[in-house]
């Protein structure tokens, strides 16, 4: 799978180890898997820091059809945090279908 993700937005800045990510990505690619037909889809991704300031990102990635008007391939929410973090936070990602 190819993709291409340049930053839209970026979220306020602030002194966690992974500020770079920080904001909303946006891209699209090619998927080629053996058994279907090739395709494209558009990909959004938003990462930002916890709210409460815990130290955890806060992740949702959305992935559409650009040939069916958008209509919506996969999309993920969760949490990110750092090895060693002392404020155990569970990894949680949800993944539809």
């Amino acid at each position: 799978m190819a993709n291409n993700l340049g930053r839209i937005s970026r979220s306020p800045l602030t002194k966690h180890p992974l500020e770079f990510l920080f904001g909303t990505w946006r891209g699209h690619g090619k998927g080629e898997f053996a058994g279907i037909d090739d395709f494209t889809y558009n990909e959004e991704i938003t990462i930002y820091p916890d709210e409460a300031k815990r130290g955890w990102l806060y992740y949702r990635q959305k992935t559409t059809n650009p040939a069916k008007n958008n209509a919506n391939f996969h999309s993920e929410v969760g949490y990110i945090r750092m090895p060693g973090m002392k404020d155990k936070a569970p990894h949680v990602t949800e993944y539809s279908r």
